[in-house]
């Protein structure tokens, strides 16, 4: 998990300060867990406010609404690629 590994990093290379973002900072209970696990290793941890904390969501949806504009789409065997290059708008 994303805990563990920052756990590890502060006891390897003694990281004493971390940071969590992204739309999974929205969630309580990942900011207790880490909050708590950061005080308990005397870590400093930051963790925007929900309002800052969002995903990638509007951005997929911008680019499907780009390829709907430009006609292009698929059937629902598609699959996630997170590595696929997207160059929508060259």
């Amino acid at each position: 998990s994303v805990l563990r590994l920052m756990i590890a990093a502060h006891e390897e290379f003694n990281c004493p300060r971390w940071v969590v973002t992204g739309g999974v900072a929205c969630n309580s209970e990942i900011r207790k867990t880490f909050s708590e696990a950061a005080l308990k290793r005397k870590a400093e941890v930051f963790i925007p406010s929900p309002r800052f904390c969002t995903d990638n969501a509007a951005m997929i949806a911008w680019v499907g609404h780009e390829y709907l504009k430009q006609g292009i789409h698929s059937d629902l065997s598609l699959n996630a690629v997170p590595y696929e290059k997207m160059d929508i708008l060259s």
